[in-house]
């Protein structure tokens, strides 16, 4: 679930999303050419439908400065909540 905003500087997206150790898919409206995101709890993303998977420590925000349409997110183990804005023009 996710919202579409406008600032003076330019558009973004932003949500938040339930995770465990299943692997959950967002797919954006539009492309976003930076994403930030935070989670609760150790997790790993992957980005546009890519394997590889890149690991977010948890309890602080990770900016990614990629065009990303998708990404996929799950737990190391347990339960989380990821935050995440991606900005586009």
């Amino acid at each position: 679930m996710y919202s579409s905003n406008a600032t003076s500087y330019s558009n973004y997206l932003s949500g938040e999303i339930n995770v465990t150790v299943s692997e959950e898919v967002v797919e954006l409206t539009t492309g976003v050419s930076q994403l930030l995101i935070y989670t609760t709890e150790p997790c790993y993303i992957k980005l546009n439908d890519n394997d590889n998977e890149i690991f977010l420590s948890g309890n602080m925000w990770m900016p990614l400065s990629l065009s990303v349409k998708t990404f996929s997110i799950k737990t190391v183990s347990g339960e989380a909540v990821a935050h995440w804005q991606g900005w586009y023009m």
